[in-house]
């Protein structure tokens, strides 16, 4: 009796616990969508560009450098609870496609709006748009 309960337990709950799996990915698109709006934010509080960027899976969050427009260089924003920079990594298994948004002081994109961010992984395919006009993060 106990090598079927955990023939059942080995079959059904060891993949939700492995990479790849459908729970990641709707997490990290959870993530990058709050990292989205995070950036909008962060461009209307401080007056300056902040730029979200997605690139190879990975993301981070970046200030213009002395509120310069256009010049990313090494002001990453911080995250809020973690401290450090605001930046995270794709999980094993999930892919992300690649985007750059700039958001002006009013959070409207100055470049990259209009974009789909697309997260898929074990099954889950999930997405994004950052409205071009006004910067507003939609779940598709």
């Amino acid at each position: 009796m106990v090598l079927v309960i955990l023939g059942v337990l080995a079959v059904v709950a060891v993949p939700r616990f492995t990479g790849g799996t459908p729970y990641e990915a709707r997490g990290y698109l959870d993530e990058l969508s709050s990292a989205a709006r995070y950036a909008q934010l962060q461009a209307t509080v401080t007056g300056c560009q902040a730029r979200f960027q997605v690139a190879g899976g990975d993301y981070r969050l970046d200030h213009a450098d002395n509120c310069s427009p256009g010049d990313f260089g090494n002001t990453p924003i911080p995250h809020p609870s973690r401290g450090g920079p605001f930046q995270g990594s794709l999980p094993s298994g999930v892919s992300a496609s690649d985007v750059t948004v700039v958001f002006d002081a009013l959070g409207v994109p100055l470049s990259g709006g209009g974009s789909a961010v697309t997260v898929s992984g074990g099954g889950f395919s999930g997405s994004f748009l950052i409205h071009d006009q006004t910067g507003h993060v939609v779940r598709q």
